[in-house]
Formats: structure tokens, C-alpha cells, sequence
């Protein structure tokens, strides 16, 4: 009995040796917490200051840049690296939203951190040098982000300002060229509309599916009536996303001065209006209008200007399609962002975490 006892007891002592053996490493693993937190929260801040460091050289190369640009002569190289440089102020932007957003947390814990009184007096002193940091970087970012807005709405303005090509191609294939002076110049067609397209939208209209549009033309124009015509660029102007009419006379007219004389004679979105009495009261009489039909090479008869029926056709009576200045400015932009998006970016370093 006595054995057991002091077997008992020797066991007993043994358990509260290991314990008190245990009971420091515990007390430390209680305090560690708040040290490696405090050191962790320094090596963060280290890493924000770095990629700020990164973000204050991108913008200063992105400003060196705007200036080069401006040298260059070519329009569509020159609205090329406007948009290239859009992109990489768009990216630099969005890190910048980012960091505020981590910033924002991390000086929330900086500032909980500071809390902890088992903290050393080194080591307060050290969350309190990263909570000016995170000041510090909170007003450069705001400074950086309105410098980025005003230089991104100025490359907008330039490129807003870019000129209208001389020529450009639609969807469907018709070659449009630029005529007459800014404001008031316009595009139209090179040609009369192509007949291969023309049947191939009639056709298409008919059986009520889309048109087979081929990307290259027989320069051989369409035989159309003013009703034909009117539906046709009312077909162009939806397939187009752009409005396309026919020309008037006075737009007409200003085609000799650019060496555009159609192949045929075009009609006309006047109203064929003589100074004839006779034909006055006949039109209020019938109620019938004849549309003006320019005849530039008299195919049709020795006046250059006539007067037809809407419904009339005729071998040598085709039509011009126009459209506003703008639509050429919007496809060439519309292409060049193509072309700038389908660029593949460049490897970079992932942004550190």
C-alpha cells in the first residue's frame, strides 16, 4: 500500500513538472501574436511603398510620352499611340483604385495594432511610422488619380479632333470618298452602287434573309428607280449602323470641282421643280412629282438636268449613295481601336499582394 502511495505521488509530480515545463512556451506562444502581427503589418507597408514607387514612374513615363507623341506626323500612327497610351493610363488607374482599397485595410489594422499594449515602445513607434505612410500614399494617389483624369481628358479631345480620312470602305463593300470642305464636307459613293449588290439586297429583302455581301464588287452599276434607290439606303443605312441617303442637287452639283462625275446618270433626293407653268398646274392636277435626275455625260438626252417619275427605270439611270462626314471619322476610329485592342500586352511582373 505504501509503495502505490509514493507511486502515485512520484507520477503526480512528474505531471506537474511537465506542466509548469509547458506553461512558458504557452504564455510566449500568447505574445507572439502580437509581435508577428506588428512585423507583418511593416513588410506590408515595405510592399505598398514599392508599387507606389512603380506607379509614380508609369505615370511619369506616360506623361513623357504624351509629349513625343504629338511630333508624329502620320494621323492614324499618331491616334494609335493616343489610344495605346488610353490603355495604359486605364490600367494604371484601376491599380490605383486598388490600393486605396488595401490601403484602407491595412491602415485599419495599423490603427487596431496600436491598441495592444504589450506592444515595445520600438515597436509603436514602428506602427506609427507605417500609419504615415499610409497617409503619405492616400495623398499621392489622390494627386496622381486627378493628374491621370485631366491627361486622359485631353488625349479624348485630341482624338476627337482626328481629320476625316479621304476614303474609306463600308461593310458592305462601296468605297466612299471624301468630298467638298470641312463643315460641309460629306462622303460619297466612288461609284454608283454596284448591281451585284443591289439584286443581291432585293433578293436577299424577297426571301427575307441576310444578304450574302461579297467584299469585292464587278464595276458594273445598278439599274434602279428613285423608290428602288430610297429602299436601298434604307437596307445600307441599317446594315451600316450610319445613315445613308440620297444626294441632293446641290450636293450634286459640287462633284465636278473633285473630279467625281458618275459612269451613268444618278438620281436625285430634289424635287424636280421647272419654271414651267404648264408643269405646275399638272403636278397639282395628278398629284405626281418627278424626282431631278442629273445627267452629267447625257446619256439620257441633251439636258443635264431632267425630270422623271419615281417608279421610272432606265439602262443608263443609276444612283449615289452620301453619308455624313462623321461616319468616315467614326470608322476610322472604330478600326484603329480594333487594331489597338487586338495587340497583344506585353508580359509584365504580377503586381505583388
Amino acid at each position: 500500500m505504501k509503495k502505490t502511495i509514493l507511486a502515485i505521488l512520484a507520477i503526480t509530480s512528474l505531471l506537474l513538472l511537465h506542466a509548469q515545463e509547458n506553461a512558458a512556451p504557452q504564455a510566449e506562444q500568447q505574445e507572439q501574436p502580437a509581435v508577428t502581427s506588428q512585423k507583418r503589418l511593416r513588410e506590408l507597408t515595405l510592399v505598398e511603398l514599392d508599387q507606389k514607387n512603380h506607379r509614380a514612374r508609369e505615370a511619369g513615363e506616360i506623361a513623357a510620352k504624351f509629349k513625343s507623341i504629338s511630333t508624329i506626323q502620320n494621323v492614324d500612327l499618331r491616334i494609335t499611340e493616343y489610344l495605346r497610351l488610353q490603355k495604359r493610363i486605364a490600367k494604371l488607374q484601376k491599380e490605383i483604385q486598388n490600393a486605396n482599397s488595401r490601403q484602407a485595410d491595412l491602415a485599419e489594422e495599423i490603427r487596431a495594432g496600436l491598441l495592444d499594449t504589450k506592444l515595445s515602445l520600438q515597436e509603436s513607434q514602428r506602427l506609427v511610422e507605417c500609419r504615415q505612410y499610409m497617409d503619405e500614399f492616400a495623398r499621392a494617389q489622390r494627386l496622381m488619380a486627378l493628374q491621370l483624369k485631366k491627361l486622359s481628358d485631353n488625349i479624348q479631345g485630341l482624338i476627337l479632333k482626328m481629320p476625316p480620312p479621304p476614303t474609306y470602305t463600308t461593310r458592305s463593300g462601296l468605297k466612299m470618298r471624301l468630298v467638298g470642305t470641312l463643315p460641309n464636307a460629306l462622303y460619297i459613293s466612288e461609284n454608283c452602287v454596284p448591281d451585284a449588290l443591289f439584286d443581291e439586297v432585293r433578293s436577299a429583302k424577297a426571301l427575307q434573309r441576310e444578304p450574302f455581301i461579297s467584299a469585292d464588287y464587278p464595276n458594273t452599276s445598278a439599274v434602279a428607280s428613285y423608290t428602288q434607290a430610297l429602299a436601298f439606303c434604307k437596307w445600307l443605312s441599317a446594315y451600316e449602323f450610319n445613315n445613308y441617303v440620297l444626294p441632293d442637287l446641290k450636293q450634286l452639283q459640287i462633284l465636278p470641282d473633285f473630279n467625281a462625275l458618275p459612269e451613268k446618270a444618278v438620281w436625285s433626293a430634289t424635287v424636280w421643280s421647272p419654271d414651267d407653268v404648264n408643269y405646275s398646274r399638272a403636278t397639282e392636277r395628278f398629284g405626281i412629282k418627278l424626282q431631278t435626275v442629273w445627267d452629267p455625260q447625257h446619256l439620257l438626252s441633251d439636258l443635264e438636268y431632267t425630270g422623271e417619275l419615281p417608279d421610272a427605270s432606265y439602262k443608263n439611270l443609276s444612283f449615289l449613295v452620301i453619308t455624313h462626314v462623321k461616319t468616315g471619322i467614326r470608322q476610322r476610329l472604330e478600326a484603329l481601336v480594333k487594331a489597338v485592342n487586338e495587340e497583344k500586352p506585353e508580359k509584365e511582373e504580377p503586381e505583388k499582394k
